[in-house]
């Protein structure tokens, strides 16, 4: 096993990378990668497990995920894809999944979900995890497969609830920023908080709506609210009792 630092220009991917087996079967050309995410105290939040350019599998095991637990604790574990045989030992922190043959595993394979602290200064929690993989060959041996294995965070900011574009502020604007973001991705438009603005565990241009609406609905209250607020001073000045 071997460590060494994964650097990326255009900051998309970044962090520890842990070569594991990377003498069993060629070079480690596969990696899996852990998401960078965004949350704000109180929140619970999903981190998703990538994995790029692997051969065809016939196991998956994960095990030592490791992360500060004075800002947030790891609630749930999930097997993405379809297999004969997945589990999660919550007890003993490891989980193992099988295939009834040699399968293309290529994509989201494990769903990490954390409950952030609900007092918690702001902080950047690198998350990191072990993780193997096998594959059959042609007398029935399973033997490892080369994979790299590249941290994930949890990037935890007490911020303004709906405040997408981070200036402090809610407007029209967080909604638009909003959409670009389910639209063209989190490289070329980052959010520091949890997007999921109706609350049903998606991510989509719903939410942008839902944002806008909301935006709409507190500029009417707040017009009426300074209304009834001018009203009942002009009643007063006049000597009469508006609420009666």
């Amino acid at each position: 096993m071997s460590r060494f630092f994964f650097n990326n220009a255009y900051g998309d991917h970044g962090g520890t990378v842990t070569v594991i087996n990377a003498e069993a079967s060629g070079t480690a050309d596969a990696q899996l990668i852990m998401d960078t995410v965004f949350a704000m105290p109180g929140e619970t939040v999903e981190m998703n497990i990538t994995l790029k350019n692997a051969p065809t599998v016939k196991s998956m095991s994960i095990s030592n995920i490791t992360f500060d637990t004075d800002k947030m604790t790891l609630t749930d574990v999930e097997w993405i894809c379809d297999a004969e045989i997945k589990n999660w030992n919550q007890s003993q922190g490891r989980g193992v999944l099988a295939f009834s043959e040699n399968t293309d595993a290529n994509g989201t394979v494990v769903k990490l979900t954390f409950e952030i602290n609900k007092i918690v200064d702001d902080a950047d929690v690198n998350v990191m995890c072990a993780m193997s993989l096998k594959r059959m060959d042609d007398a029935d041996n399973e033997i490892p497969v080369s994979v790299s294995i590249i941290s994930g965070s949890v990037t935890i900011r007490n911020a303004i609830r709906g405040d997408m574009d981070a200036n402090d502020k809610l407007n029209s604007n967080d909604a638009v920023y909003l959409l670009y973001y389910v639209m063209f991705g989190k490289d070329n438009y980052p959010i520091r908080q949890n997007g999921d603005m109706d609350g049903n565990g998606k991510v989509n241009s719903n939410d942008a709506v839902f944002s806008a609406v909301s935006c709409y609905v507190r500029k009417r209250r707040l017009s009426a609210l300074r209304a009834v607020r001018a009203c009942s001073a002009a009643c007063r000045r006049k000597g009469y009792d508006m609420y009666g």
